[in-house]
């Protein structure tokens, strides 16, 4: 995989965690995380005919910004630690 390829899932994992308002409250490790996913991500695309798809969470395959908008979802659930979830836990979730 490419440099390029790489950096630019960086930035959009990174980008959708941030939209999603995920933190652990200690920034490199998350950065490390999104690294961490952003390679997972690229090692799972395939070539079809010419064609990149990536795999998605719910079986099948997609498009890139449509399958790391989904893979990033689900890690996003996986890991927690997002405004959404905090707000399903009593008093805004552990301190």
């Amino acid at each position: 995989m490419s440099n390029e390829r790489l950096h630019e899932t960086i930035a959009d994992v990174a980008y959708l965690a941030g939209a999603h308002r995920h933190y652990s409250r200690d920034s490199r490790r998350d950065i490390q995380t999104y690294i961490t996913w952003a390679r997972e991500f690229e090692s799972a695309r395939i070539v079809v005919n010419g064609d990149e798809q990536y795999p998605l969470p719910a079986g099948g395959t997609d498009n890139y910004m449509t399958a790391v908008e989904a893979f990033t979802e689900a890690k996003l659930a996986e890991a927690g630690n997002t405004d959404e979830q905090r707000a399903l836990e009593p008093f805004g979730g552990p301190r």
